[in-house]
């Protein structure tokens, strides 16, 4: 079972290494253009939203912990053949105490595959620093409670909403009760893009769902980024990355799975949308103004006009494409992509970034080379531009 590994909603990103891991000094993000660092007061409208985005940001980051530390343990204590055949899925459920008060500690419960679920293993997961999981294995299987069984009720009418969308990614479900998350009846069911990948970035495709308060009908459907997206986290063997930067176009405002991203890869998260830039660090969130976005992830043509991102940006998301004919190395990039910046082909080179904006997105084409999507026709100009001066 993947553990839970998330990210945010995103059109691109560009990821921007530092050497060593002792080097936590953030460097300015040239991915933002026209951007200061300063934060500016969040506007009035969208205050509630940025609040709820940043407290339920937490929630989901706490609940993936719990859930990756309670697979960590299955796995530690079971055979692959057993989870195979006796699991057919997870919970996480806070824990409280007599009285409801919610308590520091997990108890993520592993049911069967037949129906009604029953629960086969329980690894309870406190969240103090030091303390140890514990695991137990239920033979025989036990009857899930009332309030567990109306969970994964809700969780499996959020599956199965699913199935109209194209190719899924791996998903690892949180189901949190609407009314605690964002003061709705119902039960909400966050379902998170994973991979089994390492180091690498999951920025979606991830899903919001409410679920009636009987766990059996979809209330509302959310997608929370446009398109699947996963890019490696590492610019080079031993680096880590400074910063993130995405752009996202479907609300305003940074989304908790922004928080998420920014608390699980431990980096702040520049987020570009169609009201400026924000910066997301771990689950503080602020606004910074700037160049806004159009709603196809473009810089709004009545703001500041976009210069060339840094090569260091570029060549990430190059990298990222993995076109068996394009660059293989940060250092193979880079390079070549000084030279074009500062050759006679360098208005060339500036027009294919005023078309594909601060974030351009790279994919390949059909011979495995690297192409700009969207703005195809300005990259073969620069590409014929280099070739006369060969």
């Amino acid at each position: 079972m993947p553990r839970g590994w998330l990210g945010m909603a995103a059109l691109a990103a560009l990821i921007v290494a530092r050497g060593g891991a002792k080097e936590a000094r953030a460097t300015t993000p040239s991915s933002s253009p026209e951007v200061s660092l300063t934060a500016k007061p969040v506007p009035s409208d969208l205050r509630a939203a940025v609040e709820r985005a940043s407290r339920i940001g937490r929630i989901l980051y706490e609940y993936d912990r719990a859930a990756a530390t309670g697979t960590d343990v299955l796995l530690e204590n079971t055979k692959p053949s057993d989870q195979e055949r006796r699991i057919g899925g997870f919970l996480a459920m806070r824990e409280t105490d007599s009285a409801g008060a919610v308590q520091p500690s997990f108890t993520v419960i592993f049911f069967g595959t037949e129906p009604p679920p029953k629960i086969v293993y329980r690894v309870r997961v406190p969240m103090k620093e030091g303390a140890r999981a514990t695991f137990a294995e239920l033979r025989p299987p036990v009857p899930v409670g009332e309030a567990a069984g109306l969970l994964i009720r809700a969780r499996q009418t959020a599956i199965g909403a699913l199935q109209a969308e194209p190719e899924p990614q791996p998903l690892n479900p949180v189901v949190l009760p609407a009314r605690v998350a964002i003061g709705e009846d119902g039960i909400l069911v966050y379902m998170i893009a994973t991979t089994k990948r390492p180091d690498t970035a999951v920025f979606g495709k991830h899903y919001r769902v409410l679920v009636s308060a009987d766990g059996k009908s979809v209330k509302r459907f959310e997608p929370l980024s446009t398109s699947a997206l996963e890019l490696s986290s590492l610019s080079r063997p031993g680096t880590q990355a400074a910063y993130m930067v995405v752009t996202h176009s479907l609300t305003p405002y940074p989304l908790e799975t922004h928080v998420l991203a920014s608390l699980l890869h431990r980096v702040p998260v520049f987020v570009l949308t169609p009201r400026g830039t924000w910066r997301v660090d771990g689950d503080r969130i602020e606004f910074l103004g700037g160049t806004a976005l159009t709603r196809d992830g473009r810089p709004d043509a009545r703001g500041p006009p976009p210069r060339s991102p840094a090569c260091a940006d570029i060549c990430a998301s190059v990298l990222a494409a993995r076109c068996p004919r394009g660059p293989q190395t940060q250092a193979d990039c880079t390079g070549p992509c000084e030279q074009f910046r500062s050759s006679s082909c360098a208005k060339q080179f500036q027009a294919l970034f005023d078309c594909a904006g601060t974030a351009p997105r790279f994919a390949c084409d059909a011979h495995g080379s690297v192409t700009v999507t969207g703005c195809e026709t300005r990259y073969n100009a620069l590409l014929s531009c280099l070739a006369r001066q060969n």
